[in-house]
């Protein structure tokens, strides 16, 4: 018998585009010129980035091409779309700033060593460390134009300097930049170089790119050198916001490199610890935690400091004293503390909790992941008693914070702060209450703020009563605090 076999024509499968990230970074930021990983099924051979062809096309595996963003786009929405045989991708839509500075880690995940060289054009590694006064050179991309400016595709022929040169922010400080600009050999790949300042302290250090304000990824640089401190970064006590500006009487925590090996918790009113002290502006700063062999100090912002501007702050050890680091003050800055849901790492509950009651204005599955019993008031629980229960419209809840700056008797504008290192009075006589209400906003709706002051009983801690609007239920519910120039957000858990 003879079979017969028909065999019809096999249509071919459209490319399709799932995501896209820089290469470098590993975020979703991208600039005219970066090199970016495009992820899906039967991507390419043809791609169009808002119709011009990219360039570099690498295949690094069946689902996964590294192109090139052309350099001639303008900053802007962008679509990026693949061909094959004669089908088209849907259109994947993402947006170019003009700078998207991204720097290289050893790992190539976007964190970590950076991907760099010493001075002797070595690799940089834990086991090879530059020394203060040394050269060192990373490897970037995302910096902006050229000049002259190098096509799409193209390897400079010789290093090409950037219009417009990054800045390299190590810790808390600004680094002259010797060279930047692109390497012969890869498209998009620009060195940036810089000189490690003399002396600089051993450790694990932060480095940025600055490029006409757009920061890149935060990767580390390993150096060698002697063992006084230095300081990383300077931040809202709540917040943790780099960005952010500190207000005088908030809490701070301070990060950073050869903090020593002291850990001591409940240090305050003290100003130092077996020679470990903080100044910002040249005073005294109170210390809450010395956490020593993790390179952070908790401390209390002083009330003596500006409302604006930039200030200096220094740590002190046995060992030495750091750089200078130049920190950002405001009036106020609002930080939310927050409940960290051991379940959820991506919930950021507000530390709230319903007025008069310990109750903590939780969702149910944050109270079971904290082991905490949960729906206080259909359990009969007693308000002296800690628990979770969601708030409901209606409900007086009080929210904590820290940076909403001046606190007075009363709120008088004309008043005297509470002093730095002072505690406010625990039966609340007097009130500190702040000059300047904040502006509280749950799902979107401004809720009337009865009170906001300095938490009885405690210094930079404050506390703001706040009647709940009616908003509809939810476990993840905005939260927004205000001041004149800052905000801080976080989530609450509203149900009727």
């Amino acid at each position: 018998m003879l079979a017969l076999v028909l065999v019809g024509h096999v249509a071919a499968q459209n490319p399709v585009i799932t995501s896209l990230e820089n290469s470098a970074s590993r975020d979703m930021r991208f600039a005219p010129g970066v090199l970016a990983i495009a992820r899906g099924t039967n991507l390419g051979p043809t791609i169009l980035i808002n119709g011009r062809a990219a360039g570099f096309v690498r295949i690094i595996d069946a689902a996964t091409i590294q192109l090139q963003i052309p350099v001639e786009l303008e900053p802007g929405a962008a679509t990026l779309v693949m061909e094959r045989g004669g089908t088209r991708s849907e259109p994947f839509n993402f947006t170019l700033q003009r700078y998207a500075p991204s720097v290289f880690t050893a790992n190539q995940i976007g964190t970590g060593t950076v991907q760099g060289f010493r001075g002797n054009f070595t690799v940089i590694s834990s086991n090879n460390r530059p020394v203060g006064g040394e050269n060192v050179s990373v490897l970037a991309f995302g910096l902006g134009a050229t000049n002259p400016q190098v096509p799409t595709g193209m390897n400079a022929s010789a290093p090409t300097p950037l219009v417009v040169s990054p800045r390299v922010v190590l810790g808390c400080h600004r680094q002259p930049v010797v060279f930047a600009g692109l390497v012969p050999g890869f498209p998009s790949v620009s060195q940036v170089t810089f000189t490690l300042p003399a002396a600089f302290p051993a450790g694990v250090h932060s480095l940025r790119l600055d490029s006409a304000g757009t920061f890149s990824n935060e990767v580390e640089l390993p150096v060698s050198g002697p063992e006084t401190p230095a300081i990383r970064n300077v931040v809202n006590g709540a917040s943790f916001d780099p960005a952010a500006p500190i207000a005088p009487g908030s809490f701070v925590s301070v990060f950073g490199v050869n903090f020593g090996p002291r850990t001591e918790l409940g240090v305050f009113p003290a100003t130092e610890l077996d020679g470990m002290s903080v100044t910002m502006n040249g005073v005294p700063a109170p210390l809450f935690h010395v956490l020593g062999t993790s390179n952070q100090l908790n401390l209390l912002a002083p009330v003596e400091l500006p409302e604006s501007g930039t200030i200096a702050v220094q740590v002190r050890t046995r060992n030495g004293v750091s750089l200078n680091c130049a920190v950002q003050v405001a009036a106020a800055a609002p930080g939310i503390f927050v409940v960290r849901d051991p379940a959820n790492a991506s919930r950021k509950a507000a530390a709230v909790l319903l007025a008069n009651t310990r109750w903590l204005v939780l969702p149910d599955s944050t109270a079971r992941a904290l082991q905490i019993p949960g729906n206080c008031r259909t359990s009969g629980i007693g308000v002296g008693i800690l628990c979770a229960q969601p708030a409901a419209p209606g409900d007086i809840v009080q929210l904590f914070v820290t940076g909403l700056g001046k606190a007075t008797p009363g709120g008088d504008p004309d008043g005297t702060p509470l002093a730095t290192g002072a505690v406010a009075p625990a039966d609340g006589n007097p009130l500190y209450a702040t000059v300047q209400r904040p502006v509280v906003r749950i799902g979107g709706i401004q809720a009337q703020v009865l009170f906001s002051g300095i938490a009885p009983g405690f210094v930079g801690l404050y506390q703001i009563n706040v009647l709940v609007p009616d908003v509809p239920n939810g476990d993840d519910i905005s939260l927004i605090v205000s001041m004149p120039g800052a905000a801080d957000d976080a989530t609450i858990a509203i149900r009727r």
